[in-house]
């Protein structure tokens, strides 16, 4: 079980060629309905998680810890994400990284100016009406949080939500349209109808391709937002293991990473993947230095359900003008 487009065959060559075929392979749209179907009864084997709900995953019960004696290529993941929060808990490692980026802040060159790098440009009035945001709260919330002041983007103190508000409405004043599609936010930019947008280096190596002057953020003064995403194994009887580690370890090789890097325009957590992309790709990318990158990462952490739905309700309020 994954989000559209990871099925790709490109991704799992190596299990092509042992099984000659594909698993069968079922989509969510986020990992929340992923986890409701199987709590529904849905038998899978191998899910795509991301570190940020890795509690809820655990917390279900859904999933086993991994075996890394089965794992090919785990020693070839990069050190930071190997040790990062959540993939390795309580003595056990829950998921291996796969797939990872991060959010900023993207920026017409020829029309932005800044002294410092920090999300704060977003509300610069010189640009009112020239911002935009992604639809939606996993990369809007702590980046609102970390513009608010708060002490922690991940873990609200109670007397914190009214400036997480504030600055929210700021923000959405500031803001021309919320995007969630990244064809229409690279469309917007090329025009000059949005000059300063919240969003991911894949879309800005899209506009750089198409000649668009744009940039990405990458040493914001509150912290690079990054998350990281993997694979985990389901409590399932009625499945392979073998066949499940053949699965995962086809996933995590070099040329998996490679194809990912090229053809998705996402960062891979194998740290031999990069060694035959193009320079220039991976510098359009940010991901000329990977570890560097790592150094400075402030990684999506879980958010309890309570904070949670408060942040919905609040952002959902404040796009209606509430």
């Amino acid at each position: 079980m994954t989000f559209a487009g990871y099925d790709e065959p490109m991704f799992h060559g190596d299990y092509l060629d042992t099984y000659g075929g594909s698993p069968s392979i079922t989509y969510f749209s986020d990992e929340q309905e992923g986890i409701a179907k199987i709590r529904g009864g849905f038998n899978i084997d191998v899910t795509h998680v991301c570190t940020d709900n890795l509690q809820f995953w655990r917390g279900h019960d859904l999933i086993e810890p991994l075996d890394i004696s089965k794992l090919d290529n785990w020693d070839s993941a990069l050190p930071s994400l190997r040790d990062m929060p959540g993939v390795q808990e309580d003595g056990s490692l829950w998921m291996i990284p796969w797939d990872w980026g991060f959010t900023s802040v993207i920026y017409r060159t020829d029309i932005v100016s800044f002294e410092e790098q920090s999300f704060s440009v977003l509300l610069d009035p010189a640009y009112a009406g020239r911002v935009s945001i992604q639809d939606s709260i996993i990369d809007v919330g702590p980046t609102v949080t970390l513009m608010s002041g708060a002490s922690d983007p991940f873990h609200l103190q109670e007397n914190e939500y009214d400036a997480w508000r504030a600055t929210m409405q700021q923000l959405h004043l500031q803001s021309r349209f919320y995007w969630s599609d990244p064809t229409t936010l690279h469309q917007a930019m090329a025009s000059g109808e949005i000059v300063v947008a919240l969003g991911w280096p894949d879309t800005v190596a899209g506009m750089q391709e198409d000649g668009v002057p744009v940039d990405i953020m990458t040493e914001p003064k509150e912290g690079l937002l990054t998350w990281v995403c993997g694979l985990a194994i389901l409590k399932n009887d009625e499945g392979s293991r073998d066949q499940a580690y053949d699965f995962i370890n086809a996933m995590t090789t070099p040329a998996s990473g490679q194809a990912l890097i090229e053809e998705f325009y996402l960062a891979n957590a194998n740290s031999e993947s990069y060694a035959d992309v193009d320079p220039a790709h991976l510098a359009a990318l940010k991901l000329d230095n990977v570890e560097e990158k790592l150094s400075g990462a402030l990684f999506f952490e879980p958010v309890d359900l309570e904070t949670s739905r408060r942040l919905i309700t609040m952002f959902e309020d404040v796009k209606a003008g509430l």
